[in-house]
């Protein structure tokens, strides 16, 4: 039972981090689309609040997902999933390696 848990926790972040990359590169490739021409370059547009709405959501989701992944690996719950140890060897694989990445990104 506890595996459907992390499954779904690892699809849901994944989902939510794509949503988040992809929100910010339409806002990237499409901005002037978006702005309105009558809106001022120094105020924030609704849109770039969104965008950047949208990125905090897909950092946070990263790090949810780097935790679910750990917590897949160890099958011991939340607290296998936040033990030292594993996040330092978890954090040397290949899954760490995407999550250093995606942070960077």
């Amino acid at each position: 039972m506890e595996m459907y848990i992390w499954n779904t926790v690892i699809v849901v972040t994944k989902l939510m981090f794509y949503l988040g990359f992809a929100a910010t590169a339409g806002y990237t490739f499409f901005w002037r689309d978006i702005n309105d021409s009558r809106t001022s370059y120094t105020t924030p547009s609704y849109s770039a609040v969104w965008v950047k709405v949208c990125v905090f959501v897909a950092f946070i989701s990263n790090a949810v997902w780097f935790i679910a992944n750990t917590g897949a690996m160890v099958e011991e719950g939340i607290q296998g999933a936040l033990d030292p140890f594993m996040l330092k060897i978890m954090l040397s694989s290949p899954i760490g390696e995407v999550t250093l990445y995606r942070a960077g990104g």
